[in-house]
C-alpha cells in the first residue's frame, strides 16, 4: 500500500528448489489493480543459486496508478513454480513528485481590489498582485511568490508571497508600501511545500525595461495594512467569519506616512452586512507615530447581526489613505460578514450521558461520569463552557468524594475522569450543578464494594 516516488522498482524474493543443483531465476507479473493477471509482462530477473534472493526490475510504470503484482521462481530447465503475490489492495501506489506549473492569470491591482492597467500609475503605494497555482499532484499546499523591483533593477529573488492553500487557485500577494515617484516591473512564479517552484513567469508581455505599474509620489498617508480583529476581553482573534463572544470587538492596523514627524490614526466604519459603506467613520484610535499599531474598540454591537468593515489611515492634517476593507487578502465579499456577535441562549438541563457505575471503594468510576448541557430541544448546547460541580446525592454512609469534582465543560459536556468514593454502600447517587445558569441533575444509583 506504500507510495512509490518514481516509474521503476525492482521486486525481490528469496527462490529454492528441490533439484540442488538448479539455477534459479525469479518471474514476475505486474498490472495496474483494475487489470487482472495474464502471465508474466516484465523480463526475467538475472539467474542465482539455490536458496538465494533474487530480484526483477519494473520500469515504465504509470504516474498516479495503484497496482498488484505477483511473483513465481523459474529454473533453467524452463520449468515455474506456484505463484505468490503480497496480497495488498493495492500492493504500491505510483505518484511522481511534480513540480508546481507555471501561475496563469496574473493580475495587478490597488490595495482595495481595483485592477491597474498595465503601465498604469497608482495613487496608492500598497497593491495587489495575483495568479491562478496548480500543480499536477492534488493535496499539494500551494503559494503564489513575486518578485517586484523597480523598473531598471534586474530581478534577483522573491519579495513576497501568498498565503498557503491546498490545490492552490486563485492567489494573491499584498505588496507595500512601496515608496512613491517609482515605476516598477514584476514577475510571478508557484512553488509547493516540498519546495519545488515553477519556472518565473513576467507579467504584462511588455520588456522589462517597461513599466507594469507606478506608484505615484503623495503627501498622503498609507493604507492601513495588518488589519485584524480580536475579541474585547482577551484579544484572542476574530477568524473571517468568526463569531465575537461580547458586543465590542477591538479592530487594528499599523498607520504609516510618508512625511516624518507627522502622526496618524486609524479610521474604522462598520456596517450590518447588506448595508453600504459611507465612507464615513464609525470610531477612530488616537493619533500615534507611524509605523505603529493602532486600536479601536467598536460597540455595543447587535446580537446574532453579521459585520464588515473597512479602515483608512488619516494624519493630524486631516489627510486621508484611500479606504481598506478588511480582509485585505485574500478578500471576501462584501455580501459575507467578517464577524457576527452571537447570542446563544443558556442551556435548560442536565443530563448523565454516562452514568455511573459500581465499582471497588477508592477506585475511580469507570468508565469515567459524562455530565452533557442540553437545549429545550435535547440536543447538546455546545456553546456552553461553564463549571459543573460534582457532588455526592444519596450517601447513606457518610462517605468523601474525591478526585477532579470541578469540570470546565468543553461544546457543552463534562467529564469526570477520577471520581471515587472512600467508603462501601449501597444505592449512592451523584449529583450534578451549575451556577450560571443554576442548574442540577441526580444520577442513577450504584454501589461501592470492598472487593
Amino acid at each position: 500500500g506504500a507510495t512509490v516516488g518514481q516509474t521503476s522498482l525492482l521486486l525481490r524474493a528469496a527462490l529454492t528448489d528441490p533439484d540442488l543443483v538448479d539455477s534459479l531465476h525469479l518471474e514476475a507479473e505486474v498490472r495496474p489493480v483494475t487489470v487482472g493477471f495474464t502471465g508474466p509482462n516484465v523480463p526475467d530477473g538475472p539467474a542465482v543459486g539455490n536458496g538465494q534472493i533474487a530480484w526483477v526490475s519494473v520500469a515504465g510504470l504509470s504516474d498516479k496508478t495503484p497496482y498488484h503484482w505477483r511473483v513465481r521462481a523459474g529454473d533453467n530447465t524452463g520449468r515455474s513454480g506456484p505463484w505468490a503475490a503480497p496480497g495488498g489492495n493495492p500492493d504500491f501506489v505510483v505518484n511522481v513528485s511534480h513540480p508546481p506549473l507555471a501561475p496563469t492569470a496574473l493580475g495587478q491591482a490597488r490595495g482595495d481590489g481595483t485592477g491597474i492597467l498595465t503601465g498604469a500609475v497608482t495613487d496608492t503605494n500598497v497593491v495587489i498582485l495575483s495568479g491562478v497555482v496548480s500543480d499536477p499532484d492534488p493535496g499539494d499546499l500551494l503559494r503564489l511568490d513575486v518578485e517586484v523591483r523597480p523598473v531598471g533593477t534586474g530581478f534577483s529573488g522573491p519579495t513576497h508571497s501568498s498565503p498557503v492553500a491546498q490545490d492552490g487557485g486563485q492567489m494573491q500577494a499584498v505588496v507595500g508600501p512601496l515608496p512613491g515617484g517609482t515605476s516598477y516591473h514584476w514577475r510571478a512564479r508557484a512553488m509547493d511545500q516540498s519546495g519545488d517552484t515553477s519556472a518565473w513567469v513576467s507579467y504584462g508581455g511588455n520588456a522589462e525595461s517597461a513599466t507594469d505599474f507606478g506608484v505615484a509620489g503623495t503627501n498622503r498617508p498609507d493604507p492601513p495594512t495588518l488589519l485584524a480583529q480580536r475579541q474585547s476581553g482577551d484579544g484572542s482573534p476574530i477568524p473571517v467569519g468568526g463569531t465575537a463572544v461580547a458586543n465590542t470587538v477591538v479592530l487594528s492596523g499599523v498607520v504609516s506616512e510618508p512625511n516624518a514627524g507627522r502622526q496618524v490614526l486609524l479610521d474604522v466604519e462598520i456596517a450590518p452586512v447588506g448595508q453600504p459603506f459611507t465612507g464615513q467613520p464609525t470610531a477612530s484610535s488616537p493619533l500615534s507615530p507611524s509605523g505603529s499599531t493602532a486600536t479601536v474598540t467598536v460597540g455595543p454591537v447587535s446580537e446574532n447581526v453579521g459585520y464588515h468593515w473597512q479602515a483608512q489611515t488619516r494624519d493630524d492634517q486631516g489627510r486621508t489613505s484611500g479606504w481598506v476593507a478588511f480582509p485585505a487578502a485574500p478578500g471576501n465579499p462584501e455580501t459575507d460578514p467578517d464577524f457576527t456577535y452571537r447570542v446563544l441562549p443558556p442551556p435548560v438541563r442536565l443530563v448523565f450521558t454516562v452514568q455511573p457505575t459500581s465499582t471497588r471503594v477508592r477506585m475511580p468510576i469507570s468508565p469515567p461520569v459524562v455530565v452533557t448541557a442540553q437545549d429545550a430541544n435535547g440536543q447538546t448546547d455546545t456553546g456552553f463552557s461553564g463549571i459543573v460541580t460534582m457532588t455526592l446525592g444519596t450517601n447513606l454512609t457518610g462517605a468523601r468524594l474525591s478526585g477532579t469534582t470541578s469540570v470546565a465543560a468543553v461544546a457543552g459536556v463534562a467529564t469526570f475522569s477520577n471520581l471515587a468514593i472512600d467508603k462501601p454502600g449501597f444505592l449512592y447517587t451523584l449529583r450534578a450543578t451549575t451556577v450560571q445558569p443554576p442548574l442540577s441533575a441526580v444520577s442513577a444509583s450504584f454501589n461501592i464494594t470492598r472487593k
